[in-house]
This record gives structure tokens, C-alpha cells and sequence, in this order.
């Protein structure tokens, strides 16, 4: 392969954020939990999902909307704030798990022996001296669904903990098995507002979607996306799944400079190596 052609590929695979209706609104929910003031029962919220549709991505974009910056304390001293803290949940519902995981986020060191009241001093002071509004646990089922329902309650105990001790919006992102662990403590139920990134429609919206992202795909002989017959396929075989369309698309761009096609038509799709989301947890695939 030559160098431009493994450039060019290069380039179809850098990441790009478009804007969407669901997206645009969930974001404004996002920016309104940080114009509330600190109080000591904090509203939050769970923005959930199905897998590969778009939530961790939102969940970034906001993020990366508001990094740290810096502010003259009462002592003329610049300190750093810091708005917003994002990390993955651990794998297990374990209270030093999540500090730890809080401190490697805001690099901060400590022992592996270090006891659990002292962490948690220490995760707290940081907190508080960042002045930090809202922590996002990314992958919040992760944690939950790894353990009974007493390892579940201490967890989300300790997530109310952090919240009313510190006077912060939490902001859970997972899918609908997240859902359904958040709901069975009726406070936190009571405390987090629902986010939804519905399944796509093959509407409008799907149609703008796809017709701004193939101006990303750079090659040499034109195609349109937005033809009927090429996006209603494109639309089948992603099932609904806003990453599975970015990957098609993707997978396409590649193939038509590999191939030296240099165009995508309805027998692009017919070649990329793709199996839609559905049968790739079919156990036949297993069988010879």
C-alpha cells in the first residue's frame, strides 16, 4: 500500500462530530445542570442508550465543550477549575475502585495500601479545591450488573454520598440495564432525569445525517449517500445504531480506495467485510 493511499485511509477514520436534533437537546440538558446551584439534594441525570448509539460520544462532546481553566482566587493566586470530571466506572461495584479510578483521572497519587477513609478525603478535597460541578460516570452498567443486589446498593449509596456531601449533579451514562438498577433505589429514581438517544428512523433526520457525513469521505470519482435505494440499505444494516452507520460509511470510503473504485454504490456495500449488529450475537456464527 502506498503512503497516500494509507493517508487518505487515514483520514476517512479520524473521528468528526455532527450535530443532531437528539444531540443538540441533551447537550442543552447537560448545560443547564451546571447553571444550577450547588445545593444540597443535587438533580442529575441518566442518559442512556442502546450500545453504539451515540451516548459516550454526547457525553464527550460536552465535556470537551467546557475544559479547565483558570480564575484569580481571593489571593491574587491563579488556581485551575475544573467544570466538569468524566472517567469510566470500574468493572466492579468497589468503593476504592472509584476513587481510584477519580484519582488516575485527576492525577493524583497514592499508595495501593492506602485505607478507604483517607482516600476518600482526599478525593473530596480535590474535588471541592477544583470547584467541580458535575461528574459523569461513563459505562454505568458496567459496575452495577457485575454484582447482587447488596454490592449494587452500597454503590449507589456511595454515588448519593458523593453527591449530596460535595453538592454535584451526577451524570450516569449507560444502557437500559443502567436504567433499571438506577430505579430500583426510589431516591436516586426520584433524582436522576432520563436522557433518551432513541434507535434512528429512516426520516429526514437519518437522510442529513448521512449526506453530512459523507462529506468527510474524500475520493476521487463522486456518489451520493442520499440516494434512496444506497441509504435505505445503509439504514438496514445498522439497525438504528448511530455507530454502526459511521462505520459503514467508513468501511466504505476504505473499500472504494483499496479497490480503486474511488465510489460508493450499491455493490460497495455488497463488499465490505460488515455483519449488522443482530447477528453478531447469534451463536450459529460459531458453527461450521
Amino acid at each position: 500500500m502506498t503512503q497516500d493511499i494509507q493517508t487518505r485511509i487515514a483520514e476517512i477514520y479520524k473521528p468528526h462530530w455532527i450535530n443532531y436534533p437528539t444531540s443538540v437537546q441533551i447537550i442543552a440538558q447537560l448545560n443547564q445542570l451546571l447553571e444550577f446551584p450547588r445545593s444540597h439534594r443535587p438533580q442529575s441525570l441518566l442518559l442512556l442508550s442502546e450500545t453504539n448509539n451515540g451516548k459516550t460520544i454526547v457525553a464527550k462532546r460536552f465535556l470537551a465543550a467546557h475544559p479547565p481553566r483558570y480564575k484569580i482566587n481571593h489571593e491574587g493566586y491563579e488556581k485551575v477549575i475544573m467544570d466538569i470530571l468524566m472517567i469510566q466506572c470500574p468493572h466492579v461495584p468497589d468503593e476504592k475502585r472509584l476513587y481510584f479510578s477519580l484519582m488516575d483521572k485527576l492525577n493524583i497519587a497514592y499508595r495501593a495500601s492506602i485505607r478507604t477513609q483517607e482516600l476518600s478525603s482526599i478525593v473530596l478535597s480535590a474535588f471541592r479545591r477544583l470547584e467541580i460541578k458535575i461528574l459523569i460516570l461513563d459505562e454505568l452498567q458496567h459496575t452495577l450488573t457485575k454484582a447482587g443486589p447488596s454490592k449494587q446498593r452500597e454503590f449507589l449509596n456511595l454515588i448519593k454520598y458523593i453527591s449530596n456531601e460535595l453538592e454535584i449533579c451526577i451524570v450516569g451514562v449507560g444502557n437500559w440495564e443502567a436504567f433499571y438498577v438506577i430505579n430500583s433505589d426510589p431516591q436516586l429514581a426520584n433524582r436522576f432525569n432520563k436522557a433518551i438517544i432513541p434507535k434512528w428512523k429512516y426520516d429526514n433526520n437519518f437522510i442529513s445525517l448521512i449526506g453530512t457525513y459523507q462529506q468527510f469521505i474524500k475520493l476521487e470519482k463522486p456518489f451520493n449517500l442520499v440516494e434512496p435505494q444506497i441509504s435505505k440499505r445503509i439504514y438496514d444494516m445498522g439497525e438504528g445504531l448511530l455507530g454502526e452507520y459511521i462505520d459503514i460509511i467508513k468501511l466504505c470510503g476504505e473499500y472504494a480506495i483499496r479497490s480503486g473504485e474511488e465510489t460508493i454504490t450499491l455493490s460497495t456495500l455488497d463488499a465490505i467485510d460488515y455483519t449488522v449488529p443482530s447477528l453478531r450475537r447469534d451463536a450459529s456464527l460459531l458453527e461450521d
